[in-house]
């Protein structure tokens, strides 16, 4: 595919504009009305005249508060699940080559932390950064028709701060962007760690795990504190310049109506309205923090996100027939040793097997067939048609893989075995008949509707095996691929197994990964030794 994303704020809100544009026009409303009424209501009071209407507008105002309210929550969700929506299909569309940059430990990052990040950021724009910029516009527009000098004073209190505090609030972002690289860090080495946590268990490595983690978070912290301590000081100069500005502009208006250049009505307005002033300096603290962190997480998910997907070809795959590594050579990323080194092999319909010690490349050889990573030279050609021409999930659909480990997904046994699709149940018990499951599911409490949890809970190994081998009859592809099939199969099921392997070679190309000298007699030809 090489298709990269596009990802910048603009296209956060893609497909919601018209719910942005209720949210920034209400807000509008909301600003203006809210100063206007307090005008009016300082007005009122210096000429004793107050009108019902006001009642009306506020009320009016109150709905409208409650409409911008509930509308920008729901374009919140619609961005959040924009990303979780990009995110995903990134994972499941990226090459193999381009995931290993990030590992778990950053996969996990941009779930947990950026994705937050950003919808922090944006509820801080929509929720308080606009409101305050809108208000301020619109009370120092008022204060200028006051008086220019008053006008003047206002933008000067305002500007002034900002600027100093949009300087001061640099180091937040390097800061920001040091603590989510340890985050990354940490996370990989403890997702990493407890994966694998039967091989630390196995080799006694269990202090020397808590060791490189203990490291890896007090970095973490050791990060986290540096932005703390510049984020903290920034609250000096926004809460001395808030208390200034109050002191400042109460002051000159006072100063003014002495003067004769504004009316006490104008007056009581100048001050009631002072705090819109305020609120832009003393929330512009809070704004920078969030646009510091938001751009970092921004940077982060939109590198992964341009990352390159798989290659892609334009061919549907037809009937496989015929499968030919020619001289190919692999060796896995970062890894250096090649695995293979002019490997070449053919198979044709009938019962192939793998096998050799562990790390010889057994099943790395299903992975290049089915493109999740791509030779270094040579060619891997199906039908005669190198398979960088195929079209990928049309490829697979022909070629049915059994992992060695038997995964089986949180749902029902059915759903477990149709994968999503559309089959009779007869067709669905005729496959566990034989594998030698349908007796056992019928004597489960709800039958092929009992529910199952991740990775099949309570299912022996033997049960779990053979449903997945009955699901892999269920795909009907053109070559199927055995890892290890029958490593949790007793004697009974073997043999089962071994006579289910003779029949689907007659039609189909079979290839057995496996270390079973009863499964290899009779195959056709040894790959790997």
């Amino acid at each position: 595919m090489d298709k990269k994303e596009d990802f910048t704020y603009r296209t956060l809100f893609s497909g919601s504009y018209g719910r942005l544009l209720i949210v920034l026009a209400g807000t509008v409303v909301l600003s203006a009305g809210g100063v206007f009424l307090r005008w009016a209501v300082g007005d009122a009071l210096d000429t004793g005249r107050l009108g019902i209407w006001l009642l009306a507008a506020a009320a009016i105002l109150l709905g409208v508060s409650q409409t911008v309210l509930y509308v920008r929550q729901i374009l919140f969700a619609r961005i959040q699940k924009g990303i979780y929506h990009r995110l995903q299909r990134k994972i499941l569309h990226c090459s193999m080559e381009a995931l290993g940059k990030n590992d778990l430990g950053g996969i996990t990052a941009y779930y947990l932390s950026d994705v937050g990040q950003i919808d922090g950021l944006l509820n801080r724009i929509l929720g308080k950064a606009f409101p305050d910029l809108v208000g301020w516009m619109i009370t120092v527009g008022l204060m200028f028709w006051f008086d220019l000098f008053l006008g003047i004073a206002a933008v000067a209190v305002t500007v002034g701060p900002a600027l100093f505090l949009h300087r001061m609030s640099r180091p937040i972002t390097r800061g920001t962007g040091e603590y989510q690289e340890a985050l990354e860090t940490a996370n990989q080495s403890v997702a990493t760690g407890l994966y694998n946590i039967e091989t630390i268990k196995a080799s006694c490595r269990e202090e020397a795990f808590l060791q490189d983690s203990e490291e890896k978070l007090e970095l973490l912290q050791k990060k986290k504190r540096s932005v703390a301590i510049w984020e903290a000081l920034l609250g000096v100069p926004m809460l001395t310049s808030s208390f200034l500005t109050i002191i400042f502009l109460t002051a000159l208006g006072g100063w003014f109506v002495l003067l004769g250049r504004i009316s006490a009505g104008q007056l009581l307005t100048v001050i009631t309205l002072t705090d819109n002033i305020v609120s832009s300096v003393m929330s512009l603290e809070g704004t920078i923090k969030a646009f510091r962190r938001g751009s970092v997480s921004m940077g982060r998910l939109k590198a992964f996100l341009g990352q390159e997907e798989e290659r892609e070809g334009v061919r549907e795959a037809e009937e496989i027939r015929e499968i030919v590594f020619d001289r190919i050579r692999f060796a896995y990323p970062g890894g250096g040793r090649e695995i293979y080194q002019d490997f070449s092999e053919r198979w044709q319909r009938g019962l192939f097997f793998l096998k050799g010690a562990n790390g010889k490349g057994k099943s790395t050889l299903i992975k290049l067939l089915t493109g999740i990573y791509g030779v270094s030279s040579g060619q891997i050609r199906i039908n005669g048609i190198p398979v960088e021409e195929y079209r990928l999930r049309s490829l697979r659909e022909k070629i049915t893989v059994v992992p060695q480990e038997n995964i089986l997904f949180q749902g029902s046994i059915r759903s477990n075995l149709t994968c999503g699709r559309d089959m009779a149940p007869g067709q669905v018990e005729e496959a566990c008949r034989r594998t030698g499951i349908h007796e056992e599911i019928l004597r489960m409490p709800e039958g092929y509707e009992t529910v199952l949890t991740e990775n099949g809970g309570v299912l022996s190994g033997g049960q779990k095996q053979r449903l997945c081998l009955a699901r892999a009859l269920l795909r009907q592809g053109d070559v199927y691929i055995f890892d290890e099939p029958t490593s949790a199969l007793d004697k009974a099921n073997r043999v089962r197994f071994t006579e289910l392997l003779k029949e689907l070679s007659r039609e189909k190309i079979v290839v057995v990964i496996t270390h079973e000298r009863a499964l290899l007699d009779g195959a056709q030809q040894g790959v790997l030794q």
